[in-house]
């Protein structure tokens, strides 16, 4: 199903643990099909990790369950955003957005919902592993950590969707017609016709 570029070989590990990876996964071989059972393992695994609850970096793996191969899907990154412990979020609360209800404002946060619908859709059975790294205080920002790590890493996503060919003029059209049908045609329609 993937191209072998993608793959996590051998070395896959290795490199992880070289960019401050922990060698245990936040989250194992969990499934997206029901995101409320995905959240509270998330938690769990969150309570049992809690420096995920600080800024680092998050690596999503797609595993396919029946060649029992992984792939390199996607590499981010996550400020803690609270000096509260009660409150912050990080790693931990940055991959809770993947697994939210899609916003039209942030259709980034969904990519891995797509990505797991366009999965089914080819009928392949997978699951995802994610790994962290506690952003440590050095020379580098969060986001250059992250940019200098991804060149380390082949991930099926880049790291903001690029839209090609045309995709940025559908997009477009498809906002337009949310808020032709929302907000202009049913709120201006009195005003529109005074003005005929």
């Amino acid at each position: 199903m993937f191209r072998d570029e993608y793959e996590c070989d051998q070395n896959f590990i290795t490199k992880l643990k070289q960019h401050g990876f922990s060698n245990k996964p936040l989250i194992k071989d969990i499934k997206l099909d029901d995101l409320e059972i995905f959240k509270e393992k998330l938690y769990k695994a969150s309570s049992e990790n809690p420096e995920a609850s600080f800024s680092g970096l998050y690596f999503w793996v797609v595993n396919d369950v029946k060649s029992k191969k992984s792939y390199q899907l996607y590499l981010g990154s996550a400020n803690e955003r609270s000096a509260n412990p009660k409150t912050r979020r990080g790693v931990v609360g940055r991959v809770f957005d993947y697994t939210g209800v899609f916003f039209p404002s942030s259709p980034n946060d969904f990519k891995i919902q797509f990505f797991d619908k366009f999965i089914k859709e080819q009928n392949v059975e997978c699951s995802y592993t994610i790994y962290f790294s506690k952003f440590m205080e050095n020379n580098l920002t969060l986001r250059k950590l992250e940019t200098a790590t991804r060149r380390s890493f082949n991930c099926i996503f880049e790291n903001k969707a690029v839209f090609r060919n045309g995709f940025k003029k559908e997009i477009a059209d498809a906002y337009y017609k949310v808020y032709k049908n929302q907000h202009f045609t049913a709120k201006l329609k009195n005003w529109l016709s005074k003005k005929v």
